[in-house]
Parts: structure tokens; C-alpha cells; sequence
């Protein structure tokens, strides 16, 4: 029991570094993603959403207060990722390329919705990136609607985002089965051995009591 829960801690610390240096890497590189739930929906479909929301929310208050205490309000946009991919998990929605592309749309507009509401709440609709930023001044630039272009900004970097963290999350799963699969089938070769052993043992021991 103690050993599960040191392997559950190490597990959920890893998460949210994963989280937090991936976020990094994109802000370093001016990525057109954003890389801060790749460690979220590891951990809610691992643990749960529950845990998977506590992972998002310790990530945000991590960056919030080394850089802008105004992140911390994104932790709704990291509880809403968990809750939908704890889910979907549950429900068997991500054992297909069409289940990871249909839970990576649904996430993408939940975040939208999530986003967009607090950049024009705090940011006056700001993205914060300069790909999305980008996108939703070329779009006003030709007369379309400012909150509108932002929706679309918002969304040209949420989808491509949550696209590549549902595939990482799915080639994850993948990797762990394959080696779980490999490593039973090398327990019960090693079972079979030394079970072959046993038997010529005992076949010797047979020759050598009935010729004694």
C-alpha cells in the first residue's frame, strides 16, 4: 500500500512538471500551442478527473505566481480538460483515432468558450500568444468582427493544441500496454522454464533413486 502511494505521488509530481515544462517550451520557442495539459490528461486518465483537475490547477498556481498571479484564473480552462477526458475515458471514447480526434474537437471549444471569456474579462480578449493573436488581427484587419476573430484565434491554437495532446495521451496508453503485454508474456515464459527445470530435476531424481 505505502508503495502504491509513493508511485501515485511520483506519479502526479511528474505530471505537473510535465505540464509546467511544456508550457515553457512552447512560451520559449513561440509555438502555436500551448503544451500545459499534456501532464492533465495523463493524470486524469490514469487517476481520475479529480486528480487530473488537481494536477491543471497546481500547474496554473505554479506559473501564476513565478510569472503573473492572472494565470491562476486558467485553472478553470485546466478542471474542464480533466473533467472531459476522465470522462471520455470512462466511456471507452479513447480507444480509436476517430474517439481521440472527436474528445481533442470537444476540448477545443470548451476551452474557447473557457478562454475567450476570461482574455476579454481580464486581457480585453488578448490571447496571449502571438500565433492566435496573430490570426485574430488578420481577421479584423479585414473587417471581421473583433470578437469573432478572436473566437477563431482562440480556437486555431486550442485545436491544434489539444490535437497533439490527445495523441500524445493515446500514443502513451499505447506504449504502456505494449509493455505491459511484453512483460507478461516474459513472466510466464520464465514460469514455463523454470517449470521445465523442475521437471528434469525430478526426472532425475527418479533415474537416480530406481538405479540406486
Amino acid at each position: 500500500m505505502k508503495s502504491h502511494t509513493i508511485k501515485m505521488f511520483i506519479f502526479v509530481i511528474f505530471t505537473i512538471l510535465l505540464n509546467y515544462f511544456g508550457k515553457l517550451f512552447a512560451e520559449t520557442l513561440s509555438l502555436p500551442f500551448w503544451f500545459d495539459s499534456l501532464g492533465t490528461v495523463l493524470a486524469a486518465y490514469v487517476l481520475g478527473p479529480f486528480c487530473g483537475a488537481v494536477v491543471g490547477v497546481s500547474c496554473n498556481v505554479i506559473y501564476g505566481v513565478v510569472y503573473s498571479p492572472l494565470n491562476i484564473l486558467y485553472a478553470f480552462v485546466s478542471i474542464f480538460i480533466a473533467i472531459i477526458v476522465g470522462i471520455a475515458s470512462k466511456r471507452k471514447y479513447l480507444e480509436t483515432v476517430f474517439g481521440i480526434f472527436s474528445v481533442s474537437f470537444f476540448l477545443a471549444v470548451s476551452c474557447v468558450f473557457v478562454s475567450v471569456f476570461l482574455n476579454y474579462k481580464f486581457f480585453n480578449g488578448n490571447i496571449g500568444n502571438v500565433w492566435g493573436d496573430g490570426v485574430a488581427t488578420f481577421l479584423s484587419n479585414f473587417g471581421i468582427n473583433k470578437f469573432l476573430s478572436h473566437i477563431v484565434g482562440q480556437f486555431y491554437l486550442e485545436f491544434l493544441d489539444k490535437v497533439i495532446t490527445m495523441f500524445f495521451l493515446f500514443a502513451s496508453i499505447k506504449c504502456f500496454r505494449y509493455l505491459k503485454i511484453k512483460s507478461i508474456k516474459k513472466i510466464k515464459k520464465c514460469k514455463k522454464e523454470n517449470l521445465y527445470k523442475k521437471d528434469l530435476q525430478h526426472l532425475f531424481l527418479l533415474f537416480y533413486f530406481f538405479n540406486y
